[in-house]
């Protein structure tokens, strides 16, 4: 869930944007997103990327057209 969402604040199109990237990021790692954060439920993930902007580690030996893409 894109932050904005989560904050019930106003949003657009941009919180899709958002969803796209972290999808992109998880068909290149093949990995969940925020796994570390195993223990903690969903909200707690939630929070902490709409209050604290966590966001997924970036991915190493990405090419940088791709990683610009992801992080814009």
């Amino acid at each position: 869930m894109a932050p904005e969402v989560f904050k019930s604040s106003n949003y657009d199109e941009k919180c899709d944007v958002y969803s796209w990237a972290i999808i992109l990021w998880q068909v290149l790692t093949r990995e969940k997103p925020f796994d570390e954060m195993k223990e903690y439920r969903s909200f707690a993930i939630s929070w902490a990327a709409a209050l604290q902007g966590k966001r997924p580690q970036l991915i190493h030996d990405c090419p940088p057209p791709i990683e610009r893409l992801m992080t814009m």
